[in-house]
């Protein structure tokens, strides 16, 4: 989506929740299977922190065309690779991006 100047706008209104600022936490399913942070996938409360996980992970895809992730059909198995893998990072890509994604992912 773009805002009224041009600028790209990430969205997914189908499935955010509102009111997510500071240090608020919330619990409940929400988000788009692929994109969905630990926390959320464990049931545990989480923060708007989730939403540099998603951000990371759409940087991932950018950059690599795949996911950092099992991303298949079954849900089972990408929560279970979200949850108890480390995502590896292939040795071409760029050193700060590699370290930029550490930090959000």
């Amino acid at each position: 989506m773009l805002d009224e100047e041009g600028h790209i706008k990430i969205t997914d209104f189908g499935l955010a929740k509102i009111n997510i600022f500071g240090n608020k936490t919330i619990t409940g399913r929400a988000g788009t299977m692929g994109y969905i942070a630990p926390e959320i996938l464990n049931n545990r409360e989480y923060t708007a922190a989730v939403d540099w996980w998603a951000l990371g992970i759409i940087i991932f895809k950018m950059a690599t065309g795949e996911s950092p992730f099992l991303d298949g059909s079954d849900e089972e198995e990408h929560t279970d690779s979200v949850i108890y893998e480390e995502p590896v990072f292939p040795q071409w890509l760029d050193e700060d991006l590699v370290d930029l994604l550490k930090k959000v992912i």
